[in-house]
């Protein structure tokens, strides 16, 4: 089963970079050498998923999914919030045990491929790929940006 996944995720990767890199096309060099660096990283991933100890694969019911911002004309977002904290919470059990894994919802545009591999049964749906092994010498430090660089008080400031 993680070799399918791993073939129907690198395909999908692949396409992935191809579109950001020409995304970065033209932009200033360190721009561009971000995205790099970044994708190398994501290629790491795709070309070792099969080897992987684990590979969760989160699946819902859109049936029990409440979209309250499906009619705003907009890409709906609200959903997830019903779906992403099991994930969140599932990566912090796996921290704590001293396994590192990574969120990607990259495989969901393949559910179509995907569902037969799990045996998912109709309307169930991937909404999340979570690969999980032991990290690679010791876990990095968090990183956040500083909270009044991401949060405004009363109205939008900058």
């Amino acid at each position: 089963i993680k070799q399918q996944l791993s073939d129907i995720y690198s395909q999908r990767w692949s396409e992935y970079v191809d579109m950001n890199m020409k995304r970065v096309e033209g932009m200033p060099e360190n721009i561009v050498e971000a995205t790099r660096k970044g994708l190398a990283i994501g290629t790491q991933l795709a070309t070792s998923l099969a080897d992987v100890p684990v590979v969760a694969m989160f699946v819902h019911d859109p049936r029990e999914v409440f979209v309250t911002d499906g009619n705003l004309g907009r890409t709906p977002v609200v959903g997830g919030a019903s779906l992403y904290p099991a994930v969140q919470n599932f990566l912090l059990a796996a921290r704590a045990e001293g396994l590192g894994g990574v969120l990607t919802t990259l495989i969901s545009a393949s559910e179509n491929e995907v569902r037969p591999i799990l045996q998912l049964p109709e309307p169930w749906g991937v909404y999340a790929m979570v690969p999980i092994g032991y990290p690679k010498g010791n876990h990095g430090p968090l990183r956040r940006a500083p909270l009044e660089h991401m949060v405004k008080f009363d109205v939008w400031s900058d």
